[in-house]
């Protein structure tokens, strides 16, 4: 008699445990599949396979130089107003500096050089249309704030506040004050991450 009460007292137990995990299972299967949803509409609100080929090929044509810098140039003008070229884009990166070429010639022509980065640049173009490049939408644009990104990072915040005017709603998560090598200015916080809240 009292194998049995123990084996009906198991059998409840095990039964319940059971039957929660598997409630557990469907409401993360059902989340996991909300997410996808979300992302899948995103992926469509925000790309254009056809546009983004189109522009990484205008980019890499050598005679088309002087349009994708005039078409870029303001949105770096933005960016680089009040700041020098070297505080978001480090000199151990910056192309040599040839032989009669004084400093601010130097650093003009990295400025140039910044300039016409093809990855920053089908970004801007990009979201001067309302769009964005596919991978970066897929990843959300999510990077760590580092030395070598930062100028990168100030592209990628002034395309969410272009694609905000085109009506893209999602919020996109920015330091208030990035220093690169993944601080943020008065934190004591690493990894420091911008991106889209999807």
């Amino acid at each position: 008699m009292f194998e049995i009460f123990i084996a009906l007292f198991g059998g409840i137990y095990y039964g319940s445990k059971l039957l929660g995990e598997h409630v557990d299972h469907k409401e993360a299967t059902r989340r996991m599949a909300d997410t996808e949803a979300r992302r899948n509409q995103w992926l469509s609100m925000i790309t254009d396979d056809e546009l983004e080929q189109e522009l990484r090929l205008f980019i890499s044509r050598p005679e088309n130089r002087d349009a994708v810098l005039k078409e870029v140039s303001d949105v770096y003008d933005e960016i680089l107003q009040g700041r020098r070229i070297d505080e978001l884009f480090p000199r151990w990166l910056w192309c040599k500096k040839k032989k009669g070429w004084s400093d601010t010639y130097h650093e003009k022509v990295q400025e140039i050089v910044c300039r016409l980065d093809s990855e920053n640049a089908l970004c801007i173009m990009m979201a001067k249309r309302g769009k964005f490049p596919s991978y970066k939408a897929l990843c959300g644009a999510q990077q760590n704030l580092t030395t070598w990104i930062l100028l990168q990072a100030y592209v990628f915040k002034w395309c969410a506040d272009e694609l905000k005017r085109h009506g893209v709603e999602e919020e996109f998560y920015f330091p208030n004050n990035p220093v690169g090598h993944g601080h943020i200015a008065g934190s004591d916080k690493r990894e420091e991450r911008m991106g889209w809240k999807l």
